[in-house]
């Protein structure tokens, strides 16, 4: 009914004059281009990171072929094609991740759950909450969300002061209560169920994988300048 299609036009439908119009043009540019490259060179990273051990294939055929085909069906399908595709690829990405998970647990290194929860190379790391006597514990929990956290981070559904990537997703919707349906649907899938398949890998790879060196040596021909700990997590698939 709006007849909006971003978050930002809402800015300036809810609100009036020169703040309105200022807002909105600072967020365009703030997130627009500043954010978006910096999420679309973490996202390009990644793949080159992923390609690189599973495929083996070099980082510019990586870019093109990837940036190819998203750009292909962003373009020619509009929203209707990407909440589509983004239904698709989540399925997708749960079944690989559960079966990623299974896999990883299946390790002889690992031994299951049980020997994955009480293996030595875990001590510490399974805890509810954090050793707050370590004062750069306290000083990663505490200062740092509060002084930088909330208006650095830039995260699908969790951006400081709300985002476009909901918002779009709810002007969208047929009406008040589908879109909190599919909010509500959102924030249990992506917070409470995706999360745990990638948690049991990460475990896992700490035991298959404890140091930088081992991943190097099981994949010598991926580039060392790119072999940091989350390099671990696509190691894992292999």
């Amino acid at each position: 009914r709006s007849s909006v299609l971003t978050d930002v036009g809402f800015y300036e439908l809810r609100y009036s004059g020169v703040p309105a119009a200022f807002l909105r043009g600072f967020r365009a540019l703030y997130l627009g281009v500043f954010f978006n490259v910096m999420i679309m060179a973490t996202v390009t990273l990644a793949a080159i990171k992923i390609g690189g051990v599973l495929l083996g294939i070099p980082a510019w055929q990586v870019v093109f072929f990837a940036g190819t085909v998203t750009a292909l069906y962003s373009t020619t399908s509009g929203l209707w094609g990407v909440v589509v595709t983004d239904l698709l690829l989540f399925v997708i990405a749960m079944i690989g991740s559960l079966a990623a998970a299974y896999y990883a647990i299946a390790q002889p290194e690992v031994g299951g759950l049980n020997g994955l929860f009480t293996h030595p190379a875990l001590d510490g790391k399974l805890s509810l909450l954090p050793d707050f006597s370590d004062w750069r514990t306290a000083a990663a929990v505490f200062i740092v969300p509060i002084a930088v956290q909330w208006w650095s981070t830039w995260y699908p559904g969790a951006e400081p002061g709300g985002g476009g990537y909901v918002a779009q997703r709810m002007l969208a919707a047929k009406d008040e209560t589908h879109a909190l349906k599919a909010t509500l649907w959102f924030n249990v899938a992506h917070y409470a169920l995706r999360p745990w398949p990638w948690i049991i890998v990460a475990l896992a790879s700490l035991i298959v994988y404890p140091s930088l060196e081992s991943i190097q040596v099981a994949f010598p021909h991926v580039n060392p300048e790119i072999i940091q700990h989350d390099l671990a997590y696509p190691a894992m698939l292999v």
